[in-house]
């Protein structure tokens, strides 16, 4: 009853002549790395992959954060990135932006609503570590209940 239409900007650019656009830049643009954006995209992958810079876990070991699956990931979306510029070449700030989405991306989706922490756990397991250590803690303390009581009912 009491709704207001929210308001909505026009789009900057027609949507036929983003399609016209996208599908010219699919067919066109055939980008590779530079030098200078494969050092980039390495250097950060293995900062990524370094234990001592890892995820600290809640019993004190570290996560690494990174696998290849991410590097190649990185590749593709800095490859995109120049692709939209149209560009034959990507970038050293391609490969910046395309580790600064993944690491946006991988924070929104890796944070606990909980704890308000990163959890790799969330990406990797789909559950929290605090989830997976409650569930262990429930597991241990049955199996203490039900060796106490070996032989007796329960009640």
């Amino acid at each position: 009853l009491y709704y207001e239409m929210p308001r909505v900007a026009d789009p900057e650019m027609d949507g036929e002549l983003l399609r016209d656009y996208i599908a010219y830049a699919r067919e066109n643009a055939r980008p590779s790395l530079s030098d200078a954006a494969a050092d980039e995209l390495l250097t950060s992958y293995l900062e990524l992959r370094n234990p001592s810079t890892g995820t600290v876990t809640n019993n004190g070991t570290r996560t690494i954060s990174a696998t290849p699956r991410q590097l190649e990931s990185l590749v593709r979306l800095s490859e995109s990135l120049a692709k939209m510029r149209l560009s034959d070449v990507v970038r050293r700030e391609d490969a910046k932006e395309a580790l600064r989405l993944m690491k946006v991306a991988t924070q929104a989706a890796a944070t606990d609503p909980r704890t308000g922490k990163i959890d790799m756990d969330m990406i990797a397991t789909g559950r929290s570590t605090v989830d997976r250590q409650s569930e262990e803690q429930l597991y241990d303390a049955v199996k203490e209940l039900l060796k106490e009581r070996r032989g007796s009912r329960l009640q």
